[in-house]
Order: C-alpha cells, then structure tokens, then sequence
C-alpha cells in the first residue's frame, strides 16, 4: 500500500506540522545541519511552486513557513533571485478518499500577496 502521511496523522494539526517542518528545511541556512533533510525540504518546496509557476534552477534565497493564521492552515513565503511566492496549503483531513487530501495555492508576492511573516 502506498504511504499516506493522512492516514496516519489523522488530525490536521499533526500534519500541519510536518507539512511546516518540512518547509522549513528548504531554509539556506538549515543546510548545514542536515544536508539531506535540506535537500528534501528545498524539493517539496519547489514541487509545491510547480502547482502554479514554471520551476527554474534558481536556488532558494529565503523560505519561512507557520502554521494556523487567518484561517490558513499552512503558508510558505519563498524568495528566490527571480521572484518572491506566497504558497497557502489546506490541508483536507475529512475529505473523501477519491479526492485530493491538498489544496495548494501559490501567489505571486509581487502580484499583490502580501507577506505574512515579519522580516
């Protein structure tokens, strides 16, 4: 059986959670803790920004993730040398399972989506 982080984190803060921490790795930073983790975390990220924008090569410059805001259950702000993204996920935990369990949105942040994060 395929894995399904939704059948086994059942609540949506659980895998809101993950879904953060994950993000999160993508950070430049955090590479020198764990290259591998950062690897992942830079690739999520970047699959996330194929949903809704061609994926180029540029490297993440900066990438923030929180949780649980103005009804969001996740956002992602990522910045790279081309372009700046607002990405909102829900997360759908009580969704059928013909359906999607994700809903992604990315933003262009210079198209008039505001950053949510402090500097």
């Amino acid at each position: 059986m395929k894995p399904n982080l939704f059948s086994i984190a059942t609540k949506e803060l659980h895998q809101d959670a993950f879904i953060a921490w994950l993000v999160q790795w993508a950070e430049p930073k955090n590479e020198s803790y764990d290259r591998t983790l950062h690897r992942l975390g830079t690739i999520f990220v970047k699959t996330l920004l194929s949903k809704n924008h061609p994926v180029t090569d540029d490297p993440l410059l900066k990438v923030r993730s929180g949780r649980q805001w103005e009804n969001i259950d996740v956002y992602v702000e990522v910045e790279t040398a081309a372009a700046k993204y607002l990405i909102v996920i829900e997360d759908k935990t009580f969704t059928k399972k013909e359906k999607d369990n994700w809903s992604v949105t990315v933003y262009p942040a210079n198209g008039g989506a505001r950053s949510i994060m402090h500097n």
